[in-house]
């Protein structure tokens, strides 16, 4: 897996993120409040998971976490 990085997600990986999520049956609803928590992993330069923590007064809910078909059996998720 060393041709995997992890990173904060960007503005210019929004449209990745979101087709990601959607390849993957996950809903959209929220992501825009929880970007500032989401991760991205890359292979290559493109967005091959992410991962984003929705924050609440007494904990936070892990949300949109997908892995793309491509790189799943790899350990990313």
């Amino acid at each position: 897996m060393t041709d995997i990085t992890i990173d904060r997600a960007v503005p210019g990986d929004a449209e990745a993120v979101r087709s990601l999520l959607a390849r993957s049956g996950l809903p959209l609803d929220g992501l825009d409040a929880a970007w500032p928590s989401t991760l991205v992993a890359r292979r290559g330069g493109q967005v091959v998971g992410c991962a984003a923590l929705e924050f609440y007064a007494d904990g936070a809910l892990l949300r949109s976490v997908a892995v793309a078909e491509e790189a799943r059996g790899m350990g990313l998720g």
